[in-house]
């Protein structure tokens, strides 16, 4: 196992973890790790100063001896993390990487502790957000991409899961944090990205191309795309494309490659939906040269304009006005009818 570790220089080793950190709670579990509370020891002299809880991710020896993947996963996070935390323009937008602990059983990367809920979760409870905060979000996301971008580092895995937001409920709190960095990748000098990485259906075209062997190389636009979809499934509360039941990879690489975009769920309707759509058909874009970067996307109409939000502030408070009146006159809400009242705005809502 020393040989495996000798890419991760600076780990410190300890022979109890207690020496250092108390565990708490449990607070989530991956295909390769679980994720702990802890609070510095107070037999540590050099961090019993702080008693800011901290995240440890806790990874057995074991599997990173017998799984290649569970290894690369675990050098990615932490070359691309140590990084980041060099860099001052990133702020919180990512979390921040403390040090590497090793004991006799496990390697712990000592994290921040990140404030807020997992938008997958808040998704799931929710259905799906009002424009105003997914604009907020998604402002905060590709400042980070660009701010990431610059330094060479691409995520490979944006999705609600890793996603971080606290403050969801007031727009002027909002603070959003790029979590689980183990499918990045460092390319300082520029070079094209290889392999497969991420989560199928956030994964760009030219990422799940690496399902055959002969793979196109890739850049950094492909987390443009995934912050397209999750954009898409935070706006609507759904995946931007119909995937059959039981569908494969391959199944999904080609839905994603085709780009079909329809916009069929209700929300999109609405008038101060146009530029949301745009943005969306724009990082959808299947071609990567015709996609726009993580800097352009910032300056799309949608997130560009300052006073977007405020107009879908007072859009959204309209529609609850509106659907006030509705839910008086006919004692049902607006938003309860599996069809809306008249015919749907005409006009063609694909890209």
């Amino acid at each position: 196992m020393s040989d495996l570790l000798e890419s991760l220089d600076n780990i410190r080793t300890l022979q109890d973890l207690a020496d250092r950190y108390v565990l708490g709670s449990l607070l989530g579990e991956g295909r390769f790790s679980k994720v702990w509370s802890a609070t510095p020891s107070t037999s540590d002299a050099v961090v019993a100063s702080s008693t800011t809880p901290v995240a440890l991710k806790e990874i057995a020896l074991d599997v990173l001896e017998d799984d290649e993947e569970a290894f690369e996963m675990l050098e990615a996070e932490v070359a691309a993390l140590r990084h980041a935390s060099t860099h001052d323009s990133l702020g919180e937008r990512v979390v921040k990487l403390h040090e590497v602990v090793k004991t006799d059983e496990y390697i712990f990367l000592v994290l921040d502790r990140v404030p807020g809920d997992e938008l997958f979760n808040v998704i799931d409870e929710r259905g799906h957000l009002p424009l105003p905060t997914v604009h907020s979000i998604m402002r905060q996301l590709l400042s980070a991409l660009t701010a990431l971008h610059g330094l060479g580092i691409v995520h490979r895995d944006i999705k609600p899961e890793n996603l971080m937001v606290d403050g969801l409920d007031d727009l002027a709190s909002l603070r959003l944090t790029l979590i689980d960095f183990g499918y990045a990748d460092v390319k300082c000098g520029g070079a094209q990205l290889q392999r497969l990485a991420g989560s199928p259906e956030y994964a760009a075209p030219e990422v799940l191309s690496w399902l055959s062997e002969d793979g196109e190389p890739y850049d950094a636009r492909c987390d443009v795309w995934s912050a397209g979809i999750t954009a898409h499934v935070l706006l609507s509360g759904e995946l931007p494309f119909e995937l059959p039941e039981e569908a494969d990879e391959d199944a999904i690489a080609e839905i994603a490659k085709a780009a079909q975009l329809d916009f069929e769920q209700p929300v999109w309707r609405h008038a101060n939906m146009d530029a949301p759509r745009a943005f969306v058909c724009a990082c959808l874009t299947s071609d990567p040269a015709q996609r726009p970067t993580a800097a352009e996307a910032s300056t799309l109409s949608w997130l560009a304009n300052p006073a977007a939000a405020l107009e879908a502030t007072l859009s959204e408070a309209a529609t609850e006005r509106n659907d006030a009146v509705v839910t008086a006159v006919t004692g049902r809400s607006e938003a309860s009818k599996e069809e809306p009242l008249g015919d749907p705005p005409l006009g063609d809502h694909s890209c």
